[in-house]
Order: structure tokens, then C-alpha cells, then sequence
């Protein structure tokens, strides 16, 4: 009995690093992509073979799924499969596409798989015009 309490003990110590490890992104929503912006978002539309069927959630203020409701600033995209994401947002009025690739991480926090952004940041962040495509770790975004 003291040596399997021994080796379940060993084993605390790697299962915690691995729930902080960048990829996972253990700490924010889990899997897919968040985006924020600065003015309201009024209309998602998702897309690509990742995201067609997938499901959003406004976290701020928070929501039920695929709903926005007034002064949503924080979206959290959850895709169906790995690929390309494409996100149509509508934001103070003004039309936006996010796209991104979206890839596996196995056996990441726990016993699934987690998908998420394949260049591991977990969010994009539209609060600034002039981010929109511009030093955000591979983001392919454009403003109508």
C-alpha cells in the first residue's frame, strides 16, 4: 500500500506542470481560440473545417451559447475539428475575419485532446486597429 501511495504522490508533480504548460493553456478557457476587442460585438459567424458547426460563447459579459448579448467584448471560439478557423465578427459596426489554423494537442490537461490555435498564444486581441494582422503570432485577420 506505501508503494503505490508512493508513486501516485511522484506522479502529482508532472500532471500539475503539465496543466501549466503554454500549449495546454490551462489557466484561460481550455480549448479553441478567445478574442477581444474594444467595441461591442454584435454578430459571430464561424467557418473553415475547424470551426463550421463549432460553438461561441460570450465571456464578457457572459452568455449562453451562440448568443451575444449587449457590450460582448469576449468571445470564446470552441472548434469541432482541427483546420482552418475562419471567425466573421461584427465589431462597433465594422465587419472583421479572424482565420486561423487550428491543431490537436493529445493527452494536454487531461485524458482528451485539446484543440487549440496551432501557434499556441490562445487569443487574439482586436482592442488596438492597428493589431489587426500585425505581430500577433501568425494571425490573418482584415477589416471591412
Amino acid at each position: 500500500m506505501k508503494r503505490l501511495a508512493i508513486v501516485a504522490l511522484a506522479a502529482i508533480p508532472a500532471l500539475v506542470a503539465s496543466c501549466f504548460d503554454p500549449v495546454c493553456n490551462c489557466p484561460g478557457p481550455g480549448i479553441g481560440l478567445v478574442v477581444r476587442t474594444a467595441a461591442p460585438i454584435t454578430e459571430v459567424a464561424l467557418s473553415g473545417s475547424a470551426c463550421e458547426g463549432g460553438r461561441f460563447v460570450c465571456r464578457r459579459p457572459s452568455a449562453a451559447d451562440n448568443t451575444i448579448p449587449p457590450d460582448c467584448t469576449d468571445v470564446w471560439i470552441m472548434p469541432k475539428a482541427t483546420g482552418d478557423c475562419i471567425i466573421d465578427l461584427t465589431v462597433g459596426g465594422t465587419n472583421m475575419r479572424v482565420q486561423h489554423q487550428m491543431r490537436e494537442y493529445p493527452a494536454c490537461c487531461s485524458a482528451g485532446t485539446f484543440i487549440g490555435d496551432e501557434d499556441q498564444i490562445g487569443f487574439v486581441d482586436l482592442r488596438h486597429a492597428s493589431d489587426a494582422g500585425d505581430g500577433d503570432g501568425g494571425l490573418d485577420a482584415s477589416v471591412d
